[in-house]
């Protein structure tokens, strides 16, 4: 049987709040005592547990991340970067899957008022002023991923001009009709700003662009690759279809890809699609696509929220990453 704390203080001749003081650094026990109470602990080669540690000193020693959606890909690339950086700290790591706003705010009372956290980093969650405000009264600092919050250290994109660089790649190889697979807006998913704002840059490009919008060239719903699937045989069925289809997310995409080949339309030939986020699925499709920093946003955000909580930094910060055109074998010129 492991030894205990009991154990130690009676080899030592101390109180077991003596040497919890000790495990605590407590200033307040005398030099010699803390050096007896130390030779003890190597002696019996005592290990405290972490967590009843950290509880007596209101740290659990654990960083929560929340997250809406957790099996698709852009959010399991953004853990594996949290991870690396945390798998190399003394924290520990739990994952939230909230797919709808009372979920988070569930979590947040359980885990996070309750002090069962030390740090919470929220990937594409709209944290309202109040939970932030109550985060803030507990001591739990946060870090916001793929959202830009005041007084929050945010790491994000600008999806407007995401949008915008899909669409300027298609207006140049000669595309007028093209088409827009989107996802369902804000309050539906809890996500507050991506899907809005990809489409506005979809809808900005055509105004710059002197093309008027039609609105038989775009469908919405929950993205994933069999609604990519259904929104485009739903688009290309109709008269006069789309030259060229601009899809929200690279998981949707692929489902466009299958469908227009079932369909008997060449890729790039007869249609160009691209997509948004370059998952390491759309490498093996060959797809045109946005590149963004999956990765990268959790590196940051790990390394950030440890800062906060060494006390290394002390206030917020925003940065937004730059986005690229990663230009494969899905998109051509228009065919006359």
């Amino acid at each position: 049987m492991s030894p205990t704390i009991k154990d130690v203080a009676e080899a030592a001749g101390v109180g077991i709040g003596t040497v919890s003081r000790v495990l605590n650094d407590s200033p307040s026990v005398r030099p010699e005592t803390r050096a007896k109470v130390q030779k003890v602990i190597a002696q019996l080669n005592y290990h405290p547990n972490a967590l009843a540690q950290g509880l007596s000193r209101r740290e659990s020693r654990t960083i929560g991340v929340l997250v809406p959606f957790l099996t698709m890909p852009f959010f399991v690339t953004v853990m594996e970067g949290i991870d690396k950086v945390l798998s190399e700290s003394d924290y520990d790591l739990i994952v939230l899957n909230v797919d709808k706003p009372d979920k988070r705010a569930q979590y947040l009372k359980n885990y996070v008022y309750s002090r069962r956290l030390d740090g919470l980093i929220g990937v594409t969650v709209p944290f309202s002023q109040e939970e932030i405000t109550k985060l803030s009264q507990v001591k739990c600092p946060i870090v916001a991923v793929d959202n830009a919050i005041d007084d929050v250290s945010s790491y994000f994109v600008n999806n407007t001009e995401g949008g915008k660089l899909a669409m300027a790649h298609l207006l140049a190889l000669g595309h007028t009709k093209i088409g827009y697979l989107g996802d369902l807006h804000g309050i539906v998913r809890g996500v507050p700003n991506t899907p809005e704002h990809r489409y506005t840059g979809y809808l900005e490009a055509l105004k710059d662009a002197g093309i008027p919008f039609d609105d038989r060239y775009t469908r919405f719903g929950i993205m994933s690759e069999e609604n990519g699937y259904k929104l485009t045989k739903s688009v290309m069925e109709q008269a006069d279809p789309p030259t060229a289809l601009f899809v929200y997310c690279d998981t949707a995409a692929v489902g466009a890809l299958q469908a227009l080949r079932e369909m008997g339309l060449r890729v790039p030939e007869d249609i160009s699609v691209v997509g948004f986020d370059d998952i390491d699925v759309a490498r093996h499709v060959n797809l045109t696509t946005i590149r963004q920093p999956m990765q990268k946003y959790g590196v940051k955000a790990a390394e950030k929220i440890l800062e906060l909580l060494s006390g290394t930094a002390t206030t917020s910060s925003h940065h937004c990453f730059d986005l690229e055109l990663v230009e494969r074998g899905t998109t051509a010129v228009v065919a006359v």
